[in-house]
């Protein structure tokens, strides 16, 4: 699997390559903390043709202005640089969790470049605009956090009721996140906070009703919240397919084989 680097108007972006099959590869964008190798099981077990990026902010994605106002579309602009320099038409994305979000703002902005479209405990966002202001508060008395104490605020991360089973269920995999997680650079993943918190970002409503193109959306049946919301967005356009899996928040790294199997059957199905 290749370790690449990419230099966008946004930054430096580092990313994964497995050069499988497939004419369509797989674009897989982590959550929160995350990096691209969070990928590497799913992606060395699908056998696909796949990216993995570093979400700017994290691992070794790095703005090349932390002082700059970014917008999402930056975001969006540096993942179609990406895209554009392997010549590649379409992909098939797959985001988990704050990068389903980014996936669905990339989608909103490049359409035609989405051949399928995979959400993974993910939302469009927080629509009411006092409960995105309360949010934004929020997170940036996290990024407040993240700046004054990495590895305590990592703590308190992992003790969320939605985090609660992984190192039960996996904890191997829980013990790699958990270095990943404590391996970033404290500025720059409270920038990357500050830019992609739900309550900096718009909700994407509209733009999600007029996809064309297949969605996808993978939840985990104890994270309630989660599912709420995929139900929700399952009428907003009737391209949605829902998986449902024994898992919390983060299914790919609780129940890494279901996982799998469920990437599988989307790249097979029309």
């Amino acid at each position: 699997m290749d370790n690449l680097f990419i230099e966008t108007d946004f930054g430096t972006i580092r990313y994964l390559e497995n050069r499988g099959e497939g004419d369509i590869p797989m674009l897989f964008i982590h959550g929160f903390m995350g990096v691209a190798d969070s990928w590497r099981e799913v992606i060395s077990s699908t056998g696909s043709h796949s990216l993995a990026v570093d979400v700017v902010g994290h691992g070794k994605s790095s703005f090349i202005d932390t002082e700059h106002p970014y917008t999402v579309e930056y975001w969006s602009n540096s993942i179609n640089q990406l895209i554009e320099s392997k010549n590649l038409e379409k992909v098939n994305v797959c985001g988990y969790s704050m990068g389903g979000r980014l996936s669905v703002a990339f989608a909103s902005q490049y359409p035609g470049s989405i051949n399928k479209l995979i959400l993974e405990s993910s939302s469009l966002g927080i629509h009411d605009y006092d409960q995105r202001e309360q949010r934004l508060i929020e997170d940036l008395d996290r990024c407040n956090q993240i700046e004054s104490n990495l590895e305590k605020f990592v703590d308190i991360w992992e003790s969320l009721p939605m985090f609660e089973n992984q190192e039960i269920r996996n904890k191997i995999g829980f013990q790699e996140q958990r270095k990943h997680r404590l391996s970033h650079d404290s500025l720059q993943l409270s920038e990357s906070l500050k830019l992609f918190s739900q309550g900096a970002m718009k909700s994407y409503i509209d733009e999600f009703s007029g996809f064309d193109f297949p969605i996808h959306l993978i939840n985990g049946s104890e994270d309630v919240k989660y599912m709420d919301i995929s139900d929700k967005m399952s009428t907003q356009n009737k391209n949605v397919t829902i998986h449902r899996v024994d898992s919390g928040h983060n299914v790919h790294l609780e129940r890494p084989n279901i996982f799998i199997d469920i990437i599988k059957d989307i790249l097979n199905s029309n």
